[in-house]
């Protein structure tokens, strides 16, 4: 199956695009999605997306799928479905 993964802010920029279309098994969990995505993207995500390594997500970071925001600490257990939309919407610093 299919998904569309979107990217903001500095996510973004770490990834230099703004959306990829990742391929699973059907019935794969966003646990899978994001470890996939850690894989791929390195350990400059996990330090985006986590608190350390792939454990306790940063409270100030979003993660939505199919438009609805999920409390991920810790991930929960999220089906994903064949055209799934998830956005990872890391946490953004400034003054």
């Amino acid at each position: 199956m299919k998904v569309t993964v979107r990217f903001t802010a500095n996510i973004r920029t770490l990834t230099k695009v703004d959306q990829i279309v990742v391929e699973l098994d059907h019935g794969a969990y966003l646990r899978e999605l994001l470890h996939l995505l850690v894989e791929r993207y390195g350990e400059s995500l996990a330090s985006l997306m986590f608190k350390s390594g792939m454990g306790p997500i940063d409270t100030w970071t979003s993660i939505l799928v199919d438009g609805r925001v999920f409390s991920l600490d810790p991930v929960p257990d999220i089906v994903l479905n064949d055209g799934s939309l998830v956005v990872l919407l890391a946490a953004v610093s400034g003054g």
